[in-house]
């Protein structure tokens, strides 16, 4: 059999089937998340209207939500360039650190946040917790050199902690929903 360029096997890239197989998952994962959350919206009875950011709205927050925000904007950022970047190498190194302090952050700032369950904590401060104790082993497994378990515990992170939880975020009656379509 040849190949060419075009027609390459997922074995040629360096993919495994494993691999192919928890990428696909993750993809139904956050595509389902995503229908699930547009089938809410659509359903709700909220009337959408994409609209500039209301700012205002932000200003009026706590400062636990402002720092939340802040902190999980640049952890979003980091993640980004670290999820499509050269891994292992010294930047890599650096802006893995800088991730993990932002997650931590953003984890115990959430437990300052009581707006689903004034007073108490609510099912997302679970997420939190795992965020907070989570990143810091995705650090030592790197240590270990545990390169697998790091890159699935981390891409899990973000996929979860950051990806799926902000897409919460984004439902009718909650903050980020009132300040872009509300």
């Amino acid at each position: 059999m040849t190949t060419t360029d075009d027609a390459l096997s997922i074995e040629q890239h360096g993919w495994d089937k494993g691999t192919v197989i928890r990428w696909g998952l993750r993809t139904v994962l956050v595509a389902g998340g995503l229908a699930g959350a547009a089938w809410l919206i659509t359903h709700s009875g909220a009337s959408i209207h994409l609209h500039a950011p209301r700012w205002n709205l932000m200003a009026a927050q706590p400062f636990a939500i402002k720092f939340h925000v802040v902190t999980v904007l640049l952890a979003f950022l980091i993640g980004c360039v670290l999820m499509v970047g050269v891994k292992g190498s010294t930047m890599h190194r650096v802006l893995g650190w800088a991730w993990v302090i932002l997650m931590v952050t953003t984890g115990v700032a959430s437990f300052f946040i009581h707006t689903i369950n004034p007073g108490g904590f609510s099912p997302v401060h679970a997420l939190s917790a795992w965020v907070v104790v989570a990143s810091p082993f995705g650090l030592f497994l790197a240590r270990r050199h545990k390169v697998v378990q790091h890159r699935r515990l981390m891409t899990g992170l973000f996929l979860f902690g950051l990806i799926v939880a902000g897409g919460f975020t984004f439902l009718p009656g909650r903050l980020m929903f009132e300040m872009f379509f509300g």
